[in-house]
């Protein structure tokens, strides 16, 4: 049964091939590629449009939350990611609470990024709320290259004033059969360069099948895995979401045919564990 959820995986990651490949090449470029960018007659516009608006952003009784995840995150095989993906049911849920919310989802592309008009489309939906999440998640993106994807996502959001980061990574990295060693070691570095950049980490823990029952996983250390979140998450004093896919995970009625990612009523189900987790440990801690 499992070798379809890894061919979906790859089919996935080719899907998305360009997408990443172009993140991950201004990422390791570093500064000096987006300064660069930033100098170009179209981007120097992009940016130099949203100066006045990003001043009004350092409000600090503010939240905006970045959402650093991969496909799960992103609404994978969605009709509608930003109403039906957790992100959006948390914040309609949240919204209904009297929570001042709303949700600037990407495109899981940079095509968007990149448009003339967005900085300043986002900075009205932050400047007119009090909690604003910006899911700049990107389906097949791994652990190993978050570090990069965060530095591109903050370059481009800069304006917004990003008080916290929700990483929500490392299941494709599990899928590899990636180390537990390096998987730690990789989210540790984004847990370490969202603190540098001055914003506080949230962390969403992630789970591998049971390796007793997927081939797949007989030689992985599934249960080093999972311990990966709670353990980052007590050596950093950072607020822990144990299980993103808790009550969903392998569960047929809540998920797509590829047996991983949530279908809309899987994702209802995470939205309602996601507002609760901000509500908790962002919302009400203020």
């Amino acid at each position: 049964m499992y070798p379809c959820i890894l061919d979906n995986w790859v089919s996935g990651l080719a899907r998305y091939g360009s997408v990443l490949c172009a993140l991950f090449v201004l990422g390791s470029c570093g500064n000096a590629v987006l300064e660069k960018n930033t100098k170009s007659e179209v981007d120097g516009a992009f940016f130099e449009e949203s100066d006045a608006l990003g001043e009004k952003a350092k409000d600090h009784s503010r939240i905006v939350i970045l959402l650093l995840g991969d496909s799960l995150t992103y609404g994978y095989d969605l009709s509608d990611p930003k109403k039906n993906a957790y992100p959006g049911v948390a914040t309609d849920l949240l919204s209904k609470k009297g929570y001042d919310i709303t949700l600037i989802s990407g495109p899981g592309d940079l095509e968007t990024f990149l448009a003339k008009n967005r900085v300043k489309n986002y900075m009205q939906a932050v400047e007119s709320h009090d909690i604003t999440l910006i899911n700049a998640s990107v389906p097949a993106v791994l652990a190993e290259f978050g570090v990069q994807a965060l530095k591109v996502a903050l370059k481009f959001y800069e304006e917004a004033g990003i008080t916290h980061v929700f990483i929500a990574l490392g299941a494709n990295d599990g899928l590899k059969l990636v180390s537990v060693r390096l998987i730690n070691k990789f989210i540790n570095d984004i847990i370490k360069e969202v603190k540098y950049q001055g914003m506080k980490p949230l962390l969403g823990g992630m789970k591998m099948p049971p390796s007793d029952k997927y081939v797949h996983f007989q030689r992985y250390d599934t249960a080093g895995f999972a311990a990966i979140f709670p353990s980052l998450a007590q050596k950093h004093n950072i607020p822990l979401w144990e299980f993103i896919l808790k009550d969903v995970a392998l569960k047929k009625k809540y998920n797509h045919g590829d047996k991983i990612h949530p279908n809309v009523e899987g994702h209802k189900i995470i939205g309602r564990h996601f507002a609760s987790f901000l509500q908790k440990h962002v919302l009400d801690s203020r």
